[in-house]
């Protein structure tokens, strides 16, 4: 990963400086939450820290799998949010760790390199194992990485198709009045599970950055399943 990120002058440099710092934060979430051995890691440094890597090339490529899904979105201006989310091993949602981009600037695709007025600014990355390391996840967890579309947003579609629909529990309730959410099954079982665990039972504001036009906020929400796997 580059240390030398342009700076953040045009809708282009935004979007680079983000999905760096989301390919930096997915490596240190995997890495403080145990997700892999801590022993397939190593320090690299980024905006002037330390951060841990993974190095086993098939974390790397879904890695960069996922943040190269994600990209075409986030430069439509369609992205309201993305998080990554961690299951237990029954898949029940533990953790969700979420970066809310929506009130990036949204441009037409020719002006993507055109220079905002007076922009400048820098990164600086965030520590979230302090947060976290009290309760330790069972074993076996695995992740994936979710993007949430705005209101007027278009549904992914295409071939080859890289998403699918997220599990009912972290779909926002009363889902398909805007173009980019699905369709809520009626029946009184699904609307009972329907954004159940958005939110979390306890919710930890990481950081807001506003640095010019680069506006975003971080926070990371635990289930109610977490602290149950604790009690057992």
């Amino acid at each position: 990963m580059s240390n030398k990120l342009p700076p953040l002058s045009t809708p282009h440099s935004l979007h680079t400086h983000l999905l760096n710092f989301l390919t930096l934060s997915i490596h240190t979430i995997l890495h403080s939450r145990s997700l892999y051995p801590r022993s397939t890691f190593l320090l690299t440094r980024a905006y002037n820290f330390p951060i841990p890597q993974s190095r086993h090339p098939s974390v790397c490529a879904y890695i960069s799998s996922c943040i190269n899904a994600i990209t075409p979105y986030l430069q439509k201006g369609s992205i309201s949010d993305i998080s990554l989310v961690v299951f237990s091993p029954s898949n029940e949602c533990l953790e969700r760790y979420v970066f809310d981009v929506s009130r990036f600037p949204v441009v037409p695709k020719e002006e993507l390199f055109t220079e905002f007025e007076g922009a400048s600014g820098e990164l600086r990355t965030v520590d979230v194992e302090e947060e976290l390391r009290a309760v330790e996840l069972p074993e076996e967890c695995t992740w994936s990485v979710v993007m949430e579309m705005k209101e007027d947003a278009d549904a992914p579609i295409g071939h080859p198709q890289h998403f699918e629909p997220s599990p009912a529990e972290l779909q926002i309730p009363d889902a398909g009045k805007g173009k980019g959410k699905g369709k809520e099954v009626d029946t009184g079982a699904s609307r009972v599970r329907v954004g159940r665990d958005r939110g979390g039972v306890k919710s930890t504001a990481i950081r807001a950055v506003e640095v010019g036009e680069f506006v975003m906020e971080a926070w990371i929400e635990e289930a109610k399943a977490k602290f149950d796997s604790q009690d057992e």
